[in-house]
């Protein structure tokens, strides 16, 4: 054996550039897995740092269950374990108890854990030596656990050593008595997300929040269920938080005292009306935020979204805030038939307020009702974020007024723009279409374009070129077929849309050859 093999950086390095599907003479194909499993079994130099490698993470308990006594379970045959057949035993931890203390991250979803019944995780929780249970996972660092099982069956995997836990659960009294001993079990925590299913109709009257967050001294990052906006103040302090991920109740009490959370660096906020959530940054002050996320469901109007921007352009300090994403696409947005549409469009002026977050590089707003904007408005918003990467305008009903000019106008003033989405009219500016000149702007950064729902018809030629012509790098073309294949059979599709996409798509595969010539006309330069 060479040398260099009795380095263990070397051989990490090797584990951890093992490719996915590696090829091997009478196996071919086969997962990465497998192939550690084979390297495991074949090197002693190996061994250790590829079992390593194997268990760091862990989907499922199978795996551990597997490796217990025959005599223990049924359904082994079939890797799985579905039965308990006697009583277990702390010796039944041997085995398994060598590849145990190699996990670091296991993850546990519902439909694995559903062959398992409760009475094994009783005998799980009950089989381990009094006082042994954190020298069984030595290593392990972080848990998910989203299951339909109550939290009572996973103590046997919680130690202080923690510093992730994300738990999806019934919601219980049980668990959430359970979910107050997390402090005391796990008290160096810096990660935790909680979800109880069924949440809000079953949360306990009480500030278990309270109870959850004020042992944690270290957390860092909170995903939670708000059922109550006074549980926000238990939350600001929380001194440490830097980040937070909170799904509110539709119907919850207004909040009347200020909040004041120094240190948080990114907040998502889902679900909950519209005007809740405008009354609860307008009470809070966030002088680090940096990255925000705004998914409303129900109240969403012209006026509401107009107000929320008003109100972040006060609670949030401009020369934070980098990340904006606003998802208009609740429930109720649009309004009802026979309403007047202008009461949903989000205008210009709606835009305003935002333009105090002057180093913004990621801006979203997605909107059912549709975003009303033309070129001019968008050159004014383009000179105000010219520091952008990525850049959103989502909307269900077109009501953006851009043309082919719009695209010109960002690659002239957002030279770092890498993403983009908007609905644009090809047609609308033919004179672009059919010039021959050179365009006087060449941004590079671009690579992904998405058009929405973007009209569009043959030929395609002048398209490509001219898109070819102001982002070389443009590699990417996508519509909303794209995302909507995902939930959509095929019958279900928009003809229209449809006959859309595919014309974007011969766009798409027209930039490589436009690139391809470029670059062949340098070199004969």
């Amino acid at each position: 054996m060479h040398y260099c093999l009795s380095i263990p950086e070397i051989l990490h390095l090797i584990v951890e550039n093992l490719d996915f599907e590696i090829q091997v003479p009478y196996r071919a194909g086969q997962s990465r897995s497998k192939a550690l499993a084979a390297l495991a079994r074949t090197s002693r130099a190996f061994g250790d740092v590829a079992l390593d490698e194997l268990w760091t993470h862990l989907v499922g308990l199978e795996r551990i269950l597997c490796c217990m006594p025959p005599d223990l379970f049924s359904g082994r045959r079939e890797n799985r374990v579905s039965r308990l057949l006697r009583p277990m035993k702390a010796s039944d931890w041997d085995r398994p108890r060598i590849y145990m203390n190699r996990v670091k991250h296991l993850w546990v979803a519902g439909r694995r854990v559903a062959r398992q019944n409760s009475n094994i995780f009783a005998a799980l929780n009950g089989s381990f030596p009094a006082g042994e249970v954190e020298s069984y996972f030595r290593r392990l660092r972080s848990v998910q656990w989203l299951t339909e099982h109550d939290l009572l069956n996973i103590r046997f995997l919680l130690s202080p050593r923690l510093n992730a836990l994300s738990l999806d659960f019934p919601s219980s009294h049980t668990n959430f008595s359970f979910l107050s001993s997390i402090p005391l079990i796990c008290p160096g925590l810096k990660e935790l997300g909680v979800n109880a299913l069924g949440i809000f109709s079953t949360f306990p009257d009480g500030p278990f929040i309270s109870e959850l967050t004020c042992g944690l001294h270290s957390l860092q990052k909170l995903r939670i269920a708000i059922p109550d906006l006074t549980n926000f103040e238990h939350i600001s302090r929380v001194k440490g938080l830097t980040s937070l991920e909170c799904l509110l109740s539709n119907t919850l009490p207004m909040l009347f005292s200020p909040l004041s959370f120094d240190a948080l660096e990114e907040v998502t906020v889902f679900n909950g009306n519209l005007d809740t959530i405008i009354d609860l940054f307008s009470r809070c002050s966030l002088p680090v935020l940096k990255r925000l996320k705004i998914h409303p469901s129900f109240g969403i109007t012209a006026t509401g979204v107009d107000k929320l921007h008003k109100v972040l352009s006060r609670s949030c300090t401009p020369s934070s805030l980098t990340t904006l994403e606003l998802t208009f696409d609740g429930d109720d947005e649009g309004g009802v038939e026979g309403e007047d549409p202008e009461l949903y469009t989000i205008p210009f002026r709606s835009f305003e307020p935002l333009f105090c977050f002057v180093n913004l590089t990621s801006f979203c707003i997605a909107s059912k009702s549709g975003i009303c904007l033309n070129d001019e408005e968008l050159e004014i918003i383009a000179r105000t974020w010219p520091h952008l990467r990525h850049l959103t305008l989502w909307e269900r009903v077109e009501c953006l007024t851009l043309s082919l000019r719009s695209l010109s106008i960002l690659a002239e003033h957002c030279p770092l723009l890498e993403s983009l989405t908007l609905t644009l009219d090809p047609e609308s500016d033919p004179e672009l279409l059919t010039s021959n000149g050179h365009q006087p702007i060449s941004q590079l950064a671009l690579h992904t374009l998405d058009v929405n729902r973007s009209p569009i018809s043959a030929p395609t030629l002048f398209t490509g070129r001219f898109l070819s012509s102001i982002f070389p790098n443009l590699s990417v073309v996508t519509t909303d077929l794209d995302v909507s294949r995902i939930y959509l059979l095929e019958e279900d599709e928009d003809s229209e849309l449809k006959e859309y996409h595919d014309l974007w798509k011969e766009v798409e595969s027209q930039l490589s050859v436009f690139k391809a010539i470029r670059e062949e006309e340098k070199a004969r330069v």
